[in-house]
């Protein structure tokens, strides 16, 4: 079996990397506040900021969590054909085992050499099983272990734009009580200004010290690798010690 395991790990690998870029500091942003020669009129349309802010929020939260959904279902597509594709190739190879075994049966005459064939296609047929048997749980680890560091990320993600919204609506309340205790406009702009800043400067903060899903990529790709490199050299093993046996009695 020859599968071409860098290109699946590539395929696997851009599919979280594109969804890495689903960053919430791209989708959230807040509406400008009113330029400064209309500072003072700010608590005039403290009501219609606080209306378009929150709805702006909403729209865009919506707008992240179907960008994520959408590329959830076609990663979850996109490996759903990867599988079909290797179980289809592996029926191709199981039908060329199979004949080309069975022209060793042409050749065996003796009860011995025909003994001799019945032992090697056991022997082969279990080393295959074998490495596919390995080549799979190594696959699966590294599938479930993709899932485990986007599915963190994720939440880690979500809970930043929670953390976010939060801070920008207490934000709001904020200044909606400062129009109530009369602070100065300037106070009152420069005030809600900062503390919408220091909302979007946490909201990155906390992206950037979210899991990196390369690193552990990496450390799962090399785990796969050295799983499957070893599966082939099982087989390879088992395969010559096979043949071996079998050239004693065929020649």
């Amino acid at each position: 079996m020859t599968m071409n395991f860098k290109s699946h790990t590539q395929r696997e690998v851009a599919g979280v990397v594109l969804f890495a870029l689903l960053l919430p500091t791209v989708v959230f942003a807040t509406p400008p506040l009113p330029p400064r020669d209309l500072e003072d009129k700010l608590c005039v349309h403290i009501d219609e900021f606080s209306a378009k802010m929150t709805e702006r929020l909403a729209n865009q939260d919506a707008k992240y969590q179907t960008r994520v959904t959408e590329r959830t279902i076609k990663l979850t597509e996109q490996r759903a054909k990867r599988e079909q594709q290797l179980a289809e190739q592996r029926t191709k190879w199981d039908a060329n085992r199979d004949a080309n075994l069975a022209k060793l049966d042409t050749r065996a005459t003796t009860d011995a050499q025909k003994t001799a064939v019945a032992a090697f296609k056991t022997a082969i047929t279990n080393a295959i099983s074998l490495r596919r048997a390995a080549v799979d749980s190594a696959l699966n680890a590294f599938k479930t272990g993709v899932d485990q560091a986007v599915a963190g990320r994720k939440t880690a993600m979500n809970s930043a734009v929670v953390i976010f919204k939060s801070s920008v609506n207490a934000a709001l309340v904020k200044a909606k009580a400062s129009c109530t205790f009369g602070v100065a406009a300037k106070t009152l702009r420069d005030t809600l200004a900062a503390d919408l800043g220091a909302a979007r400067t946490k909201l990155q903060g906390d992206i950037k010290a979210a899991e990196k899903v390369g690193t552990t990529l990496e450390t799962l790709r090399a785990t796969r690798k050295a799983a499957v490199e070893k599966a082939h050299a099982d087989f390879k093993v088992a395969l010559e010690k096979a043949k071996a046996a079998l050239k004693t009695v065929l020649g």
